[in-house]
């Protein structure tokens, strides 16, 4: 043997490689044969393959075939217990389990390969009380009842991630008894995601005991709204990093937080807020002020009602005022509206329209490489988004799209897509909605002083109007040339808070949207052509200052 395959990290380095196969099979199955070529790879080789399992049947297999019939669709239980020798191989393997992903989302059985027979023997016969004694992550994605408590098999002390998702479906008893059992089974649990979509005060009040019992937590993320307590308890935390969390803002919070002795979230570079209705304005403003006081944080997310234009700009002004702001690159504002379907849809108080005084203390972010706002209250015409654009150079995602548009045309045409490529000129991905039923001016796309883009993948168009496709088709062309240019439809409308009139409308822009995207199929090529050859006949010149 070559004295570099004795070197363990080498031996490692390769089995890595071969994992990382784009086919999840071929992967573990190169490093399978790489394990038997030689003794001493064996082991390296073996905890490559095992460290990450995404298939539970991945260990199941590793039980011999009569007590597990393997040969239908589903793994069933035979009836026999595994005697003790049986035992021997998933207990090896299991130990060398770093991540366990267990997914299974859709309601019928066709995407069930496990019965929970099976499960329920596993965890009555099994020889130890830890099947996978050193995991340190789990992802728990089950949404049927009879398997959500199975995920007590694998909680172990070793657990550091933790995430239990789509438990839509779970009965409610079940849940708050396993988030009071988490800090007790994981006591070195740093970062924990619950989203259990089930609001019930049982829950609220297990998921705050939670946060309460692991003051050491870096990241935490659930859609229970928590107590005062949980707040202050994590605001006072110095290793928490990143916040997602679910509360109802109100004077007693801010109190409790103000009379804390030490800086609060000073370490903290993400948070999301969803604010839970109904929530006192002034109060959600006196949060936002406190928790993104800190000097690291990059990324702010706000979920609520839409405020008024007023506590909007409130918002921004404490959001902004921090020294480190151009840390800030992300940032996201999804607003419900405060109206009924019955409500008039032309008819928004000038208190709630968000104009581009609202948005002027975000001006100073300009690091800002991914921001998106939905808000049935945007009210932009093209000189104001053109100096909207203009503040944030760097930016990659756009989104300026209203959550319900219902009878409201935006103000936005297509003219006022105009300085987009030349003010953003690496955005990817564009979500807006515009007025295409105005007549655009042609010559202006034309002119060659246009700067297009050829980044630009993705435009969403939401509820944008539109009557003529080809001329739309054309302006679009000499702003945006990427031949896979994607035109998508976004439904920030849904069917049960939208009105017919509307949904039939919506339903024909979307057809001539999709007409506008095959006739850009058609254009561009075109229109590429045309750039090479004056981009050919400039350079043949050798002009001094002029480059296309």
């Amino acid at each position: 043997m070559h004295r570099c395959l004795q070197i363990p990290d080498v031996v490692r380095m390769i089995a890595e490689t071969l994992a990382e196969d784009d086919d999840p099979d071929e992967g573990p199955s190169a490093v399978s044969s790489f394990s038997r070529t030689c003794r001493a790879f064996y082991d390296i080789a073996s905890d490559v393959i095992w460290r990450e399992v995404t298939d539970i049947r991945r260990l199941l297999q590793l039980l011999p075939s009569e007590n597990i019939d393997r040969s239908g669709h589903i793994h069933v239980y035979t009836g026999r217990a595994p005697l003790p020798s049986a035992w021997d191989r998933l207990l090896l393997h299991g130990a060398r389990v770093r991540s366990l992903m267990w997914s299974h989302v859709n309601d019928d059985d066709r995407d069930v390969f496990v019965d929970a027979n099976t499960m329920r023997m596993i965890s009555i016969h099994r020889p130890r009380l830890y099947l996978l004694p050193n995991l340190q992550d789990l992802v728990w994605g089950e949404n049927r009842s009879n398997f959500f408590d199975f995920i007590y098999l694998f909680l172990c002390p070793s657990i550091r991630t933790l995430t239990v998702d789509r438990s839509r479906t779970a009965r409610l008893e079940q849940i708050p008894p396993l988030l009071l059992a988490i800090p007790h089974l994981c006591p070195q649990l740093e970062d924990i995601s619950i989203n259990t979509q089930v609001y019930d005060d049982a829950v609220s009040q297990a998921t705050s005991s939670l946060v309460c019992s692991l003051p050491s937590l870096v990241g935490f993320q659930s859609d229970a709204c928590i107590s005062r307590e949980a707040v202050v308890t994590m605001g006072k935390s110095l290793r928490l990093r990143e916040v997602a969390l679910a509360l109802s803002p109100t004077p007693e919070l801010v109190q409790d937080l103000n009379s804390a002795e030490t800086a609060l979230f000073s370490g903290l570079r993400f948070l999301s807020c969803k604010f839970i209705a109904p929530y006192d304005f002034e109060a959600s403003t006196n949060f936002l002020e406190l928790s993104t006081s800190s000097g690291e944080i990059g990324t702010i997310q706000i979920i609520g009602h839409n405020p008024p234009q007023n506590i909007f700009r409130q918002w921004m002004e404490f959001i902004c005022k921090n020294p480190d702001q151009n840390r800030i690159d992300m940032m996201h504002l999804l607003f419900q509206t405060r109206r009924s379907p019955a409500d008039p849809p032309d008819i928004i108080p000038e208190s709630d329209l968000l104009h581009l005084t609202a948005f002027e203390p975000m001006l100073k972010l300009q690091n800002l490489t991914e921001l998106r706002i939905e808000s049935d209250c945007i009210d932009m015409d093209d000189r104001q988004l053109e100096s909207f654009v203009r503040a944030f150079p760097k930016m990659l995602s756009l989104s300026l799209v209203p959550k319900y548009a219902r009878g409201r045309n935006p103000k936005v045409t297509l003219d006022g897509l105009l300085p987009i490529p030349e003010a953003c000129p690496r955005l990817s991905s564009l979500s807006i909605a515009f007025d295409a039923t105005v007549q655009p001016s042609v010559e202006k796309f034309h002119s060659p002083n246009v700067v297009s883009s050829c980044v630009l993948a993705y435009l969403d168009v939401a509820d944008s109007p539109i009557s003529n496709a080809q001329i739309v088709a054309t302006c679009l062309s000499a702003l945006f040339c990427r031949m896979d240019l994607r035109i998508l439809v976004g439904k920030y409308t849904y069917p049960e808070t939208a009105d017919r009139v509307h949904m039939g409308r919506r339903l024909e822009h979307g057809k001539l949207w999709a007409k506008v995207e095959e006739y850009l199929r058609v254009i561009s090529p075109a229109r590429h052509h045309e750039r090479d050859r004056a981009r050919a006949y400039v350079n043949n010149l050798q002009i001094p200052g002029v480059s296309l």
